[in-house]
């Protein structure tokens, strides 16, 4: 599970639970606009808590506020279908926030355990990222304070997969 907390001047509120589940979650970011007093948290979680079923995986995002001081409630960023991983959310001062992350369409993302590809795509000790993996884009949703976008692809290659590629780190700009 996942929590939030806020700082409260000299000392920190209770931990308050994001994801109101129990679902294995995970890989949680997120991103503050002070523009207009709410923050966004964004994390991958996985319906059925077993790692072996990669394809019910999904990305859940809820929203804190200044007003309320409080998570609302989470919900669905993407539709379920596949792997949905590794999400990342920037928002900026015009009141938008946009996640990004990894699908695959079948949740088959790995090779034996013990290789990865090198530069030059030999296979090097060390990951199990599979680099003939065809299915695999990177997708983003944007947030602007009444709800999420539908997913759209931001990037697929239909020569390798596209999650290789991706960066950690999301910016927007104020524009």
């Amino acid at each position: 599970e996942s929590a939030g907390a806020r700082c409260a001047g000299a000392t920190w509120a209770a931990a308050a639970d994001l994801t109101g589940d129990s679902a294995a979650d995970g890989a949680v970011d997120v991103a503050y606009d002070a523009a207009h007093g709410w923050a966004v948290a964004v994390w991958a979680r996985d319906a059925d808590g077993e790692p072996t079923t990669r394809a019910d995986r999904d990305i859940r995002a809820a929203v804190f506020t200044e007003g309320t001081l409080g998570w609302g409630e989470p919900v669905a960023v993407t539709a379920g279908g596949g792997a949905d991983f590794m999400p990342a959310v920037a928002a900026n001062a015009t009141g938008l926030a946009v996640a990004v992350w990894c699908h695959d369409d079948d949740g088959e993302l790995w090779v034996d355990p013990g290789l990865a590809p090198g530069e030059d795509g030999t296979i090097l000790a060390g990951s199990n990222v599979d680099m003939a993996n065809a299915d695999a884009a990177v997708l983003a949703a944007t947030f602007s304070g009444g709800g999420w976008s539908a997913p759209v692809v931001v990037h697929a290659d239909a020569t390798g997969p596209a999650y290789v590629q991706m960066a950690d780190v999301v910016a927007l700009g104020d524009g």
